[in-house]
């Protein structure tokens, strides 16, 4: 049984007001952590949706940086925020999330999608899908950022996708170590039919590979990348619908999906074969992240029955060296999780983790009603030594004061002595308008 440790939760609300840099501060309290949320008004909705990469880095001289798409396409839940006329921004904080400054690294665009961001060392990468204009398709684009006495010197953004015309390359994710870098997207230029594509740099974002499939072109949808990296191994996991319909969304009553991941011991040169995570193809299995700490691969995902309103449950896998479906791996326990007191979750979604010296810390969304437009959804917080025991799970959204609006898309990121989890997500907390909510971002870091 694990020992846990005490937490104290801190949270800032981070929303955009103008284009250009822009300041943004909090009060603290005596361990140095902002402890009063603050609030500024958004003019528009803004997203870091999806688990699977992730909208939050930290680098080894104690900056948390934060990237999201303000604007988009609204939809009551906000799960279609994920594309519309918006903007790129950047937030940056040196002091544990007291006070941040920010810039929007992209004017507003029609097509602009959701950015993901790492950092290495005193460079900052982001991605994101955009349209391009001479192709008139979404491509991935890369912005490279140089930090030096708290400046943030922005590159040229560079298209690192060769999608043709016709085709559409989204939701990128990006991981880095020294001056390698690398990102994997899915890409539908197979007919229509998304597979996963990689490509990577060795030179600090200056020139690129080819891009290439790490996914079979097999005639069945591969997306949901997530990606990792640990000096020259490289890790890519995602959900693949080979064994059924493309889009469960669509055709829950024929949803297959399973997760697989493949790996690369030369900083993506030559790939290993494909290693199917989750055996069980009769059930809904989605949107793996991974996070490598030495040799030790983590994924957490979650599997169910998620249309009409279902199931879904929380699940994690950590080993040394992965083999395909064996021993545990095809048929893996539902992480057995404690709720507080009161919140009798339904469903739990998309979990993100990070780890540090062996320590899984993992967030995500839990859903309280059965009605995923306009009830109600909290984001929790856990953390395990051995995947197997659990903390008793957390809200960092406990509506206590008996308001009730919908929390989601978490993402965590660890402090480099890991003795702070930063987590940021979305709700509409300050927009009671539970039909066309305005959705903000906020942080939070929990201090151990």
């Amino acid at each position: 049984m694990n020992i846990f440790r005490s937490i104290a939760f801190v949270a800032s609300l981070l929303t955009l007001v103008s284009c250009g840099n822009s300041g943004i501060s909090g009060s603290s309290s005596g361990s140095g952590v902002s402890s009063s949320a603050f609030a500024l008004q958004t003019p528009g909705p803004s997203t870091t949706f999806g688990n699977f990469g992730k909208a939050i880095a930290t680098d080894g001289a104690g900056y948390v940086d934060v990237v999201w798409l303000q604007g988009g396409s609204t939809d009551n839940d906000g799960s279609y925020i994920t594309l519309g006329t918006g903007s790129i921004v950047f937030a940056q904080s040196g002091d544990q999330g007291v006070s941040w400054s920010k810039t929007e690294l992209t004017p507003v665009a029609p097509n602009t999608s959701l950015p993901r961001i790492t950092a290495s060392g005193s460079d900052i990468y982001v991605v994101w899908s955009a349209q391009n204009i001479p192709t008139r398709n979404l491509q991935v684009f890369l912005l490279h950022g140089s930090r030096s006495g708290g400046e943030v010197q922005w590159s040229s953004a560079v298209m690192i996708s060769d999608t043709p015309s016709g085709a559409n390359a989204i939701y990128p994710v990006v991981a880095a170590s020294g001056q390698a870098v690398h990102i994997a997207w899915p890409d539908d230029r197979q007919g229509g039919v998304n597979e996963v594509y990689y490509a990577h740099s060795m030179d600090g974002g200056t020139t690129w590979s080819t891009p290439l499939a790490v996914s079979p072109v097999d005639g069945f949808n591969s997306w949901t990348p997530s990606i990792a990296v640990s000096g020259e191994h490289v890790y890519i996991a995602w959900t693949d619908a080979r064994f059924g319909a493309a889009d469960c969304i669509t055709n829950a009553t024929d949803c297959h999906e399973v997760l697989y991941l493949r790996s690369s011991a030369d900083s993506g040169e030559v790939w290993g074969e494909e290693i199917e995570l989750t055996c069980d193809s009769s059930i809904y299995t989605y949107a793996p992240s991974v996070f490598v700490e030495n040799d030790t691969v983590h994924i957490a995902y979650f599997q169910g029955v998620p249309y009409p309103p279902g199931v879904m449950r929380l699940y994690y896998l950590r080993s040394v060296g992965f083999a395909a479906c064996s021993g545990t791996q095809g048929t893996q326990p539902a992480i057995d999780m404690q709720y507080p007191s009161g919140d009798a979750v339904l469903s739990a979604w998309r979990p993100n983790i990070s780890v540090y010296n062996g320590v899984v810390h993992m967030v995500w969304w839990g859903e309280l009603t059965s009605n995923y437009a306009t009830g109600q959804s909290k984001i929790y917080y856990t953390e395990s030594t051995d995947g197997v025991d659990w903390a008793p799970a957390t809200s960092l959204t406990p509506q206590s004061d008996g308001s009730v609006y919908r929390a989601f898309s978490p993402n965590v990121s660890l402090s480099a002595d890991g003795s702070r989890a930063y987590t940021i997500w979305e709700d509409h907390r300050n927009d009671s308008d539970a039909l066309d909510p305005n959705y903000e971002v906020f942080f939070q870091a929990v201090s151990f």
